[in-house]
C-alpha cells in the first residue's frame, strides 16, 4: 500500500525483487525475532530466579560464577556483532539475486536474442556463491558458541570445586547443591547468548523493513490521481520537454 502510493520519481530508483524480497522474506524473519526476543526475556527470567537461590545457598561461589559468566559474555560479544554483519551482507546479496532473477526472466527476450546468456549465468553464480559463503560463515560462529560453552563450565566447576574444598567452613551438601543452581544458571547464560546471536541475525531484516516504510512515507504522492480533474476554458503546459518531439504540435481533442 505504501509503496503503491508513493511518488513515480521514488518507484523509478526501485530495483526489481526488491519488495517482493521484503514482502516475502523480511516479514517471515521479523516474526522469527519476536520468538527470539521472548526467548531472550524467558531465559533472563529463569537466570534471575536461580540467580537469587544459588545466593542464599552459598553467596561466594554465586559472585564467582557470576564473575564468570560476564568474563565470558565480554569474551563473546565479538561474536554478536559478527553474526549481525553477516546477516547484513547476506540480506544485500539475497536482495541482489531477487533483482538479478526478475530483471533478467523480465528481459529474456533481449537475452537469447543476443546471446549473452553466459554473462548472466556468471553474474548470477558470484551472486548464489555470495550466499553460500556467508551462510557457512553464520553457521561456524553460531555453533562456535555452544562448542565453547560446555567444556570451559566443566573446567570453571573443577577449579571452583578445588577453592571452595580449600575453604574452612565447606559443606559437600551445599557444595552439590550450588553446583546444580549453578549448571542451570550456566545452561540459561549459553541459553541466552544463542538467542542474543538470533536476534544479532534477524535485526537486519526488522531495520530493512523500517527503512522501506519509511522511505516509502516520505516520498508519498500528495495528490495520486484522485483529485478530479475538470476542464472549463484553457489546457496549458509549463516547463515541458519532449526530447523525442521535434517540430510537432500536441493536440487536444475537447
Amino acid at each position: 500500500k505504501k509503496s503503491l502510493e508513493s511518488g513515480w520519481p521514488y518507484l523509478i530508483r526501485q530495483k526489481l525483487g526488491h519488495l517482493e524480497n521484503t514482502l516475502m522474506f523480511d516479514l517471515r524473519m521479523t516474526s522469527k525475532l519476536l520468538q527470539e526476543f521472548i526467548s531472550a526475556i524467558l531465559e533472563a527470567t529463569s537466570f534471575l530466579m536461580y540467580v537469587f537461590v544459588a545466593y542464599n545457598v552459598s553467596r561466594f561461589i554465586t559472585v564467582l560464577t557470576m564473575g564468570f559468566g560476564l568474563l565470558l559474555h565480554l569474551t563473546l560479544l565479538p561474536l554478536v556483532r559478527r553474526t549481525r554483519d553477516i546477516a547484513k551482507l547476506q540480506l544485500k546479496i539475497n536482495k541482489d539475486i531477487a533483482h538479478h532473477v526478475n530483471e533478467h526472466m523480465a528481459g529474456i527476450k533481449t537475452i537469447k536474442a543476443y546471446g549473452i546468456e553466459d554473462g548472466v549465468i556468471k553474474k548470477g553464480k558470484s551472486f548464489f556463491m555470495g550466499i553460500y559463503r556467508t551462510t557457512i560463515k553464520q553457521s561456524i560462529v553460531k555453533h562456535f558458541l555452544g562448542s565453547v560453552i560446555s567444556p570451559v563450565s566443566m573446567i570453571f566447576i573443577v577449579l571452583v570445586f578445588s577453592v571452595a574444598h580449600s575453604r574452612p567452613n565447606f559443606s559437600l551438601a551445599i557444595f552439590a547443591a550450588t553446583m546444580y543452581l549453578i549448571q542451570r544458571i550456566l545452561i540459561n547464560v549459553n541459553s541466552f547468548q544463542k538467542s542474543v546471536h538470533g536476534l544479532s541475525d534477524l535485526s537486519p531484516h526488522f531495520f530493512n523493513i523500517m527503512s522501506l516504510y519509511e522511505d516509502t512515507e516520505r516520498n508519498r504522492e500528495n495528490i495520486g490521481g484522485k483529485e478530479k480533474f475538470n476542464f472549463e476554458r484553457d489546457l496549458e503546459f509549463k516547463d515541458v520537454n519532449f526530447s523525442y518531439i521535434k517540430n510537432e504540435s500536441i493536440l487536444t481533442d475537447v
